[in-house]
């Protein structure tokens, strides 16, 4: 019966083989036939180059694993921006805000009656297997604490438009209409008084210089409407009146700048400013590295 060669041995054969060796003399000091030198030489050379295909299998898997976790970062980071100044909130009739769409993400109402900021990025594995790599990181905690911010910052602009609408009702006693009253008698205000209000003092409260000069272009006019300028937009309908309905507008206005709202959009604005610079400064120092630190379970299938 033929001398069994344990694969070990085979591939002691190979390296011989390859240092220059002949079949016959390595038979010879294994003391078997050359053919079986042979065969046991094609069995090792086999098996290392399947050892050797599955190792690129597992690198180019590992290579793409990163890429894809690099690809979340990079998401992450173009995310990390702040609202736009001309940042479009529309509000219900019920007070209820509309879902406010961002860079990467979007804004919309949670079942308390608060807001949440659902990130699309979130949405894939990838997320979870890159909460795995950084277990623990101190990045977790900024990127919470910027999501916090952005909610907050953007309640407060709900708010100032909200704020908004209350001080333009209060002072003026009229109500909000989408046209005008089938009587000619009854006066009203218009939804584009509110919008432009809570621009100007959204732009005021964010230190944005404004030219829009309501004070200078608002005017009454003879027909009873109280325009946005010669030809403007109509703001308001208050017919016998438009020129004292003007003028408690701007009173509205100016009330509005120093309103508890103001300035809670320019305290918020500048907090999420601070911690979105922070946490892209958190998230670069990560895609710098151009790998991600730790493990998670795809990397530990992969045996690594």
């Amino acid at each position: 019966m033929p001398k069994k060669f344990l694969p070990h041995q085979k591939k002691k054969w190979l390296e011989l083989s390859e240092s220059g060796k002949s079949e016959k003399w390595i038979a010879r000091d294994a003391g078997c036939d050359p053919r079986t030198v042979k065969k046991g030489i094609e069995e090792a050379r086999r098996e290392r180059n399947v050892a050797i295909a599955q190792i690129e299998l597992v690198k180019e898997a590992l290579r793409d694993h990163k890429d894809q976790l690099l690809a979340v970062i990079d998401d992450i980071k173009s995310l990390l921006v702040m609202p736009p100044e001309n940042i479009e909130i529309r509000i219900d009739k019920d007070g209820t805000p509309a879902p406010i769409p961002l860079s990467g993400a979007i804004i919309r109402p949670d079942e308390s009656g608060g807001l949440m900021l659902l990130v699309r990025a979130e949405e894939r594995v990838e997320w979870e297997l890159l909460q795995e790599h950084l277990k623990g990181d101190k990045i977790w905690k900024i990127f919470k604490q910027w999501k916090e911010s952005i909610l907050a910052c953007i309640q407060a602009m709900i708010d100032l438009k909200l704020g908004a609408e209350r001080l333009i009702k209060a002072r003026t006693q009229l109500e909000l209409v989408d046209e005008i009253p089938r009587s000619a008698e009854i006066g009203c205000i218009y939804p584009a008084v509110i919008q432009l209000f809570w621009e100007v003092a959204l732009r005021r409260s964010l230190g944005i210089k404004d030219g829009t000069n309501i004070e200078g272009r608002m005017i009454a006019s003879p027909d009873g409407y109280v325009r946005n300028g010669p030809g403007g937009t109509e703001l308001a309908y208050a017919p016998n009146s438009q020129e004292d309905c003007k003028n408690k507008l701007l009173d509205a206005l100016r009330e509005l700048y120093g309103s508890p709202e103001a300035k809670r959009v320019s305290i918020s604005y500048k907090e999420a400013q601070e911690l979105t610079e922070k946490a892209k400064r958190n998230w670069e120092e990560i895609s710098l590295l151009r790998l991600v630190p730790g493990s998670c379970r795809v990397c530990r299938r992969l045996g690594v």
